[in-house]
């Protein structure tokens, strides 16, 4: 049995961030940070953080120091705008699971799409001054 995932503070936080507050682009949200090796999946608390898209991308944990980078290059209903639910069937969304975009402000579905790997972006650890 699918497990559908639309955490209620991932919805409020979509709903309640202006657009405009929003990082203008992916590059500019991943500047600063190095790539690591491709992830099949996430743990749940990590999807559960909640998720920000952009044209063709999501990305999954974005208050902590690493980031998870999923792009959906075949995916043109996900956009900021919008919001998405994961279709997810273990614990945590992986590569395969479907990621269902729907209009902000209504249940309307506009679009579905595969996930893929997940690419960890990390930002550079500061060693403390001897």
């Amino acid at each position: 049995m699918p497990r559908t995932a639309l955490s209620l503070p991932l919805l409020l936080a979509t709903l309640a961030t202006p657009l405009a507050a929003r990082p203008a682009s992916l590059d500019a949200t991943l500047a600063g940070r190095t790539a690591g090796a491709p992830r099949s999946c996430l743990p749940a608390f990590l999807g559960d953080r909640g998720s920000q898209s952009f044209p063709g991308a999501l990305l999954y944990g974005g208050s902590s120091s690493t980031i998870y980078l999923n792009r959906l290059p075949n995916c043109t209903a996900l956009t900021p705008d919008r919001v998405v639910v994961i279709r997810s069937y273990g614990s945590g969304p992986c590569r395969g699971d479907i990621v269902e975009v729907r209009e902000r402000f209504t249940p309307v579905p506009v679009g579905s799409c595969a996930l893929g790997d997940f690419i960890p972006y990390s930002k550079p650890r500061h060693r403390a001054a001897q």
